[in-house]
């Protein structure tokens, strides 16, 4: 294994003996001072913006859509405990067998369509649901492609996101 801590390699290369470094570590000197590629600090500031902005964004729609599963299922465990809806078997106390087994299969036939017919529903708000997350995070990733653009941090300050400082004025 070769890297550029070859002393750290070792010291996680099962079998290979621990090596310490016994001298001071050397200061890096930079030529010239850290500078954004294009723009400077203020691009940077901008690139930061929507980074943050776009990954708040997808928490948020992340929060909203764990908030409507667990919504769903609450739905779902509140009808399994009051039996989906369906009344008991119920029987004359003098029933036959066949009856009963008549009356048992009718309560079956009943408890699996209300069953069917919510768990349709719930599929259905769950789709929804999933769908609403996946344009939230195709929204943001389209935002964090296009970048710091003019028109992306317009957008951002008209939405409140981000103060207007980072358009380069200060209001």
């Amino acid at each position: 294994m070769s890297g550029l801590f070859s002393h750290y390699d070792a010291a996680l290369e099962p079998g290979q003996p621990v090596l310490g470094t016994t001298g001071p570590v050397p200061g890096k000197r930079l030529d010239a001072p850290l500078r954004a590629r294009d723009g400077g600090i203020s691009a940077l500031v901008a690139a930061a913006a929507v980074a943050a902005t776009s990954v708040r964004a997808v928490g948020r729609a992340i929060d909203v859509y764990n908030g409507r599963v667990d919504s769903l299922n609450a739905q779902w465990r509140s009808a399994k405990a009051t039996g989906f809806g369906v009344a008991p078997v119920e029987c004359a106390a003098d029933a036959s067998e066949d009856d009963i087994r008549r009356a048992s299969v009718r309560h079956a036939d009943r408890l699996l369509d209300a069953k069917l017919e919510l768990l349709s529903r719930l599929e259905q708000e769950h789709s929804r649901a999933r769908y609403d997350l996946d344009a939230a995070i195709a929204v943001d990733a389209e935002r964090l492609t296009k970048g710091p653009t003019p028109e992306v941090l317009r957008e951002l300050v008209a939405a409140g996101e981000v103060p207007s400082a980072v358009l380069g004025r200060r209001d």
